[in-house]
């Protein structure tokens, strides 16, 4: 018998977050989704798919589409434009010191590849 190590679900789910070692990805979609570890099991085991809150939570976290995490069908990501630095900087002009120091401590938090608050910090 050939059996595949891990669900699609889970595969699809490694595809999302591959910046993750095998080992952070459990706990992460735990802290994303809070869940427990069984959950995320069943997930690994396709003995259980996402419910919609947690297909929300992923998806927010690393711009795969819902229905492409939840059952593999549609685009996998948003089709969101990059970023243009010009624009950017027009809204950090509008705010105070505060909010500015605020978003500079968020670029770096995300460019060190840490994705597992859910926005949170």
């Amino acid at each position: 018998m050939n059996e595949k190590p891990y669900s699609d679900l889970w595969e699809r789910l490694r595809e999302a977050t591959p910046e993750l070692e095998e080992t952070e990805r459990s706990p992460y979609f735990e802290k994303l989704c809070g869940v427990r570890q069984a959950s995320v099991s069943r997930w690994r085991t396709g003995k259980a798919g996402l419910n919609p809150t947690h297909a929300r939570a992923i998806s927010r976290d690393t711009g795969f589409c819902i229905q492409y995490l939840s059952d593999g069908n549609g685009p996998k990501r948003w089709n969101l434009r990059p970023a243009d630095i010009d624009e950017v900087a027009g809204y950090l002009d509008q705010l105070p010191e505060k909010g500015r120091a605020e978003i500079v401590d968020f670029a770096k938090w995300k460019a060190r590849g840490y994705k597992g608050s859910g926005g949170k910090t």
